[in-house]
């Protein structure tokens, strides 16, 4: 008996198992259906559970007859199951729970129906953000300024001033190359001063900023100053050239830097611009596939209370059976399987159990092969 308990317990774990393999889905769905493919098999779950408990009697109390007292214990037994199965039809006019089911079974299928089309339009949308954000999927580099442009202004700045801050400021050094080292460093400061003030601190907003305009009037009114100074005492002609050459120079050098500043902040202003469309599209998109995933997750949960009040409504109608009818079948399985018992124990009893020559068949087919 316990042999035969194991196997059938060992063949219904097989039979899910090889079921599950075939569906090749561990998700949640394939529970779901397993469990109503259990559900539609109710009658034959408890008509089985029926026939192993009668069997199972009849083997433990070793019984060669039938015993009414036993067999009225377990028709009793049956008839109670049989009861407790029974379900009365699914009725909403009739039951109120059956209507107010009906009534949130009623509403998830309108909420099905508009979360579908939502679905729709948030699809629609995120393929809309998915088309805008591509035209900004480059990441441009944040523009700058060559650090050899403000090297070679400095440097020429700082050449052009020298000069004049040796021959009126510093020629009263006795060491003649102390005096122009200060120049020359005298210069580069001013030129640094100058070239740092015009192209520093931009503006995303393309407009100079206080610094940058400080830095242009500066280098005016030094180049204009340093002119005056060289021409205070000039005698010749050529002197004056000079002089105005040198602050043509540092005039040219100031506009250089003004114009490479405007072109700077022109195109700081676009890498900021690009930046922060290139962030709001990747948002929007971000916030419509948010929106889409919500609205699925919405729609999931509507399709999953359709399916389970289709299954409750099912399982309903499969456990609607006559009651009587239920129940005679229920009593028919219970006693087939205790006869089946007493059978079993006078087979071994005599020594000609099916099963046993069975097992005897194939213990010898084994051996032959």
């Amino acid at each position: 008996m316990e042999k035969k308990k194991k196997r059938s317990i060992s063949s219904t774990k097989t039979h899910l198992k090889e079921s599950e393999k075939v569906s090749g889905n561990t998700s949640q769905k394939t529970e779901e259906n397993r469990l109503a493919t259990q559900k539609k098999d109710i009658h034959l779950t408890l008509y089985t559970t029926l026939w192993e408990l009668g069997y199972a009697r009849a083997i433990a109390s070793g019984a060669l007859d039938p015993d009414p007292e036993a067999m009225d214990s377990l028709k009793e037994h049956a008839s109670a199951m049989a009861k407790e199965s029974h379900r009365e039809a699914f009725d909403p006019e009739q039951n109120p729970h059956d209507a107010i089911r009906d009534a949130e079974f009623k509403k998830s299928i309108s909420g099905r129906k508009r979360l579908e089309q939502s679905l729709e339009y948030a699809h629609d949308e995120v393929r809309t953000r998915e088309l805008q954000a591509a035209v900004y999927k480059e990441d441009r580099p944040k523009p700058g300024l060559s650090l050899g442009m403000k090297s070679a202004s400095i440097f020429l700045i700082g050449l052009t001033i020298a000069p004049t801050l040796r021959d009126n400021f510093f020629r009263t050094f006795d060491d003649d190359v102390l005096s122009w080292v200060v120049s020359l460093i005298g210069g580069m400061a001013t030129g640094g001063f100058i070239t740092f003030s015009i192209l520093g601190t931009p503006s995303a907003s393309r407009r100079r900023t206080l610094a940058n305009f400080g830095g242009l009037i500066a280098g005016i009114v030094l180049s204009a100053g340093l002119a005056l100074v060289r021409i205070s005492d000039v005698t010749a002609f050529a002197e004056y050239l000079f002089a105005f050459a040198l602050a043509g120079i540092e005039l040219g050098i100031v506009f250089f830097l003004e114009f490479a500043a405007y072109a700077y902040r022109n195109n700081l202003g676009d890498w900021h611009t690009y930046n922060n469309e290139r962030a709001n599209a990747f948002s929007r998109l971000e916030s419509s596939e948010s929106h889409r995933d919500r609205i699925r997750d919405e729609l999931d949960d509507c399709e999953r209370k359709i399916a389970d009040h289709a299954r409750y409504v099912e399982d309903r109608g499969i456990r609607n059976t006559a009651i009587k009818e239920f129940d005679d079948l229920a009593t028919r399985s219970v006693l087939d399987g205790y006869l089946a018992g007493t059978a079993e124990n006078r087979g071994r009893l005599y020594g000609s159990s099916t099963r046993s020559h069975k097992n005897s068949n194939e213990e010898y087919n084994d051996e032959n092969d």
